[in-house]
């Protein structure tokens, strides 16, 4: 883990390249696929997005299995819901939420994302947006 922390600590402090055009994937962290959430009824998805925003993990587990009751957890598409509702889960910080989803994901790849990006790896992303504006914001306001 340290290792892990230590190389993006030095990532952190690299300048390089602009890669602005390759973060802009299908699934960013700030847009949250809809695709495999358009499965569930509006009314549910609007109890299940409230139960994330709440980080009430045992409601979002009863909504889930309110949801999906003919359908095999395992499957693409509902391992696609999971995901989709993993993002949402880690864009609220919703900690109870993010363990129940992770418990029930069989894996974090993503087949459709086009850059193959998992959402750990767009809130790397997004962390080091939100640091690089406020840096530029701050470098800004010292200048005015």
């Amino acid at each position: 883990m340290k290792a892990i922390n230590d190389w993006l600590s030095l990532l952190g402090e690299a300048k390089g390249s602009d890669d602005a055009s390759s973060v802009h994937s299908s699934a960013s962290l700030r847009r949250v696929s809809s695709r495999a959430i358009i499965s569930l009824p509006s009314g549910l998805l609007d109890t299940v997005d409230q139960a994330i925003r709440n980080d009430d993990a045992p409601i979002l587990s009863e909504l889930l299995m309110e949801a999906d009751t003919d359908s095999d957890v395992s499957s693409p598409p509902h391992q696609k819901l999971l995901l989709n509702l993993l993002q949402r889960a880690i864009s609220c910080r919703s900690r109870a939420c993010i363990e129940k989803l992770l418990s029930q994901i069989r894996s974090l790849d993503e087949d459709d994302d086009l850059n193959n990006r998992n959402c750990i790896h767009r809130l790397v992303i997004s962390i080091g947006r939100v640091k690089t504006l406020e840096a530029q914001q701050a470098l800004n306001s010292n200048q005015q």
